[in-house]
């Protein structure tokens, strides 16, 4: 179901519509994972069924899909990870009523200074476009708690060694400065925040307006995934609905730059309607469906590659090294209500 949705999550498909495309191609269908019947096609899932299995699934699942996919990008070249981005940008909930939702407030290009929905915080390879890792929060909760989480936990996961951490004005930390030049040995590109420090003297000398011009790679990944994926509004509700339509749509995007790679066009990485048309050919669908399917399959988790199975429940032991070690909030009320507040994150507690 993961290879499912994912290409439901490329080609921004309904469930009727990917029902349709697995009856037509058996070939398609047999690539995503799913059983053959006793009539020798392969039984494909209902649209009902699709959006049950995907509810009840969660984001584990999905999370887990992203963090392989970037791990075959790194060992592809197709991310350096030298030059890192960390911003974040509003997703508008679908229902007034979303519980986990918050309201928060709205960046200076929105038309409402107030929104109610979710923020998701992410840290971008400058040089490729494509995200390495992510945290989703509720829309009331500040920025600059979350910088030093995303590299940490990309570092670990990814052994990376950053040479460039550009951040906005709203990340500014003498704390944090100090921690990216002395643990991680980067360069800190930030601007100066005239409302919380007025000491001049301790301006870094890498703000420059040339510097902070080169992070407009960030606001360029955030319009190809909210206007192309469809991630701005999406109709779905609840914290798991939202983190796994994040989590697709991320994963989405870096198996467009894996194809553009493939294909021998890295003028493509960052283009998804080139890459994923809609008249696209059968072998182009079976690429993208294979493609995936390789990330799963050299996923350091062997059993990972069994979940692909419609009714093969998720075990929680063959998360433990992937997202099992991500810093996750014990419970939802920790994030709500902080405002402008330290977050404090904790680890999640053994299922």
């Amino acid at each position: 179901m993961l290879l499912i949705a994912l290409l439901r999550t490329l080609w921004r498909l309904s469930y009727q519509d990917m029902h349709d495309w697995l009856v037509a191609w058996p070939a398609l269908a047999l690539a995503c994972g799913l059983p053959l019947g006793h009539d020798g096609r392969p039984r494909i899932p209902s649209p009902s069924q699709q959006c049950k299995r995907s509810q009840a699934a969660g984001a584990p699942g999905a999370e887990a899909l992203f963090i392989l996919t970037v791990l075959s990008a790194l060992r592809r070249r197709l991310i350096g990870a030298r030059d890192l981005i960390i911003d974040s940008a509003p997703i508008l909930a679908w229902r007034r009523k979303d519980p986990d939702a918050a309201v928060g407030h709205a960046p200076a290009q929105h038309p409402r200074p107030l929104l109610r929905g979710y923020r998701v915080h992410t840290l971008l390879c400058r040089g490729s476009g494509l995200p390495l890792f992510y945290l989703l929060s509720p829309a009331n909760v500040h920025d600059a708690p979350f910088a030093r989480p995303l590299l940490e936990w990309a570092v670990r996961l990814y052994a990376i060694r950053p040479r460039i951490i550009r951040l906005d004005a709203a990340y500014w930390g003498l704390r944090l400065i100090a921690w990216i030049h002395a643990t991680l040995h980067a360069v800190a590109v930030i601007p100066w925040n005239p409302k919380r420090q007025k000491n001049r003297s301790c301006l870094l000398p890498t703000w420059t307006r040339e510097e902070l011009g080169k992070r407009s790679a960030v606001e360029r990944f955030f319009g190809r995934v909210f206007l192309f994926f469809h991630l701005q509004r999406p109709p779905l509700c609840g914290w798991s609905a939202m983190a796994r339509q994040v989590a697709l749509t991320y994963t989405a995007s870096i198996i467009v730059g894996l194809a553009a790679q493939q294909a021998g066009r890295p003028d493509l990485i960052r283009s998804p309607k080139r890459v994923v048309r809609c008249d696209s050919a059968d072998e182009d669908k079976l690429k993208f469906c294979q493609m995936a399917h390789f990330c799963i399959n050299r996923c350091p988790i062997p059993s990972l590659g069994k979940l692909i199975s419609s009714r093969t429940p998720c075990p929680s032991t063959c998360l433990s090294h992937s997202l099992r070690t991500k810093y996750r909030c014990e419970t939802l009320d920790q994030l709500k209500g902080l405002g402008n507040q330290q977050v404090h994150l904790a680890k999640t507690k053994a299922a």
